[in-house]
């Protein structure tokens, strides 16, 4: 499922007081940017290491919201590291 800014971001009455964040509404906006670095190294015709690292920074009114203030940052890091066999 594809969510914009605006929904995924937002913080309707009901997960408020469930979690105990203020209701959050953000608007039609850029959501944030991204900048990552894929390598792949091949053993065999069959066999490969593949290596992923990703920043991301939210900005505009996606940084705004409780979810992003409260219990995350305005930047956010990801590594990955993958084994792959070709069938």
């Amino acid at each position: 499922m594809v969510q914009s800014a605006k929904q995924r971001h937002r913080v309707d009455s009901d997960e408020a007081s469930r979690i105990g964040y203020i209701t959050y509404e953000a608007g039609a906006a850029l959501k944030s940017a991204t900048l990552g670095l894929q390598l792949e190294y091949q053993f065999t015709s069959q066999l490969s290491l593949l290596g992923n690292v990703e920043t991301e920074y939210y900005f505009g009114e996606a940084s705004d919201s409780p979810l992003i203030n409260d219990e995350g940052s305005d930047i956010t890091y990801e590594a990955s590291l993958l084994l792959r066999w070709e069938f």
